[in-house]
């Protein structure tokens, strides 16, 4: 499978989707604020994201191979266990709308740019897991894993795994990493890889599918968003 990105030209955040975050109070004190900043960043918002599949080998208890990089992990192989593929992926805010959000005067602004920067990246990452999870096979379980998440695949594996995703999108425009702390330098930003395992009952609301034979209930985005976090979190 080549390298699939998703394009976000015609992407803005609106006000009503940033203030889904605050409560009615909130809303009432926020809402001019974000309208000013959102018109000040408008030409900053330039999100990408894209997703290549990958073959998965289990190498022993404590390693496993993705494409051609071995990952000393426990947790992963464990993980990974009857696993023969899986999608690895980027998603970002963007560099310009982080650097946007530098400008902030004061810690108030910087609180309600980060609200637009999660919208942002909620965003960018529904669809992305929606075009990965529309290849992956129906009635299995679905499951994502972040280097760095807490559940136990190591932060220092970051640079790693980027290295992996540059060997197989030598064209594409990559995550930069600090060396000091193995955080993205763009803040919002995730990569990782989400796969499919094990047998489960149908779940229409996670499956985006559109022609499926044993659809009753519409997709939706933000619970398979909801449940590949989960997932990353060992549940």
């Amino acid at each position: 499978m080549e390298l699939q990105n998703i394009l976000f030209d015609d992407y803005t955040i609106t006000l009503e989707q940033v203030m889904e975050q605050f409560d009615d109070a909130g809303k009432e004190m926020y809402e001019d604020i974000v309208d000013e900043l959102l018109e000040d960043a408008a030409d900053c918002i330039k999100p990408s994201a894209f997703y290549k599949q990958i073959p998965v080998r289990i190498l022993s208890k404590e390693a496993v191979q993705l494409e051609d990089t071995q990952f000393d992990s426990e947790y992963l192989a464990a993980r990974l266990d009857s696993v023969d593929t899986a999608y690895a992926f980027e998603a970002t805010i963007g560099e310009e709308l982080w650097n946007a959000r530098k400008t902030a005067s004061d810690p108030l602004e910087e609180l309600l740019f980060d609200a637009i920067m999660k919208t942002c990246l909620d965003f960018v990452f529904e669809k992305t897991a929606a075009s990965i999870a529309a290849q992956l096979p129906d009635k299995m379980g679905l499951y994502m894993d972040n280097p760095g998440s807490l559940a136990g695949w190591d932060l220092a594996d970051q640079h790693k795994f980027l290295n992996l995703l540059e060997n197989n999108a030598p064209n594409q425009e990559h995550l930069t990493v600090s060396n000091d702390s193995n955080l993205f330098e763009t803040a919002y930003s995730l990569s990782g890889i989400i796969y499919a395992k094990g047998n489960e009952t149908a779940n229409c609301t996670l499956c985006p599918k559109e022609e499926c034979s044993h659809r009753k209930n519409e997709f939706d985005g933000k619970a398979l968003v909801t449940r590949l976090h989960e997932s990353s979190e060992g549940k």
